[in-house]
């Protein structure tokens, strides 16, 4: 079983090389050829964050990975987000300026990641009104560690339906929100053990 294995592992090590060596296209199979793509998916994308926990953190650092232009407002004295890089910064020093910056922002913006717990001091769906092409996502701490994946998926969902509709929306992302998910696929999977 050993031997095996070993001869699978220097194929697929020869595959990999191949297709490294490769520099305009990746060769799939008899006739299929991918494209190398030079641009990033979320380009010109415009992101403003409200930082408050590691969840917005890693949720922005996965949208500048895609490409997307973020501005970071965090709280006064909180550390700043080692994400060397990745767009602005702005410290949240006095209350009433810091508000204006922030609608300002949000109003140039594509999407909105509020994972403060106080947020703006306007609703969701009033910030929409405001804003009716803004993607407003309520980020809360989640235990799951794929939780920034699915944000991830969630707001490019949300990016496409606008892209359609040209309307905005809210995504809520928390905690409770994923229990209700992980309750209701429970209920369906003891609804499948009881047939």
């Amino acid at each position: 079983m050993t031997s095996g294995g070993r001869g699978l592992l220097s194929a697929s090590s020869r595959v990999l090389r191949r297709i490294s060596a490769r520099s305009n296209s990746l060769h799939v199979g008899p006739g299929v050829k991918l494209k190398r793509c030079e641009s990033q998916p979320l380009e010109r994308v415009r992101i403003t964050v409200l930082h408050n926990g590691a969840k917005a953190k890693v949720i922005a650092n996965l949208l500048s990975s895609r490409g997307a232009e973020v501005t970071h407002f965090i709280k006064e004295g909180s550390k700043l987000p080692d994400v060397e890089g990745q767009g602005v910064f702005v410290n949240l020093d006095n209350p009433k300026s810091s508000r204006s910056e922030l609608l300002a922002s949000l109003k140039s913006a594509d999407v909105f990641v509020d994972s403060s717990t106080r947020g703006i001091g306007m609703a969701p769906n009033d910030v929409i009104k405001m804003c009716p092409r803004l993607i407003y996502t309520a980020v809360k701490e989640a235990s799951s560690p794929f939780s920034s994946m699915r944000a991830l998926a969630y707001i490019s969902s949300g990016l496409y339906h606008r892209e359609n509709t040209t309307l905005g929306q809210v995504i809520e992302l928390s905690d409770s929100t994923e229990a209700l998910r992980r309750l209701e696929a429970n209920q369906l999977d003891a609804a499948e053990q009881a047939k």
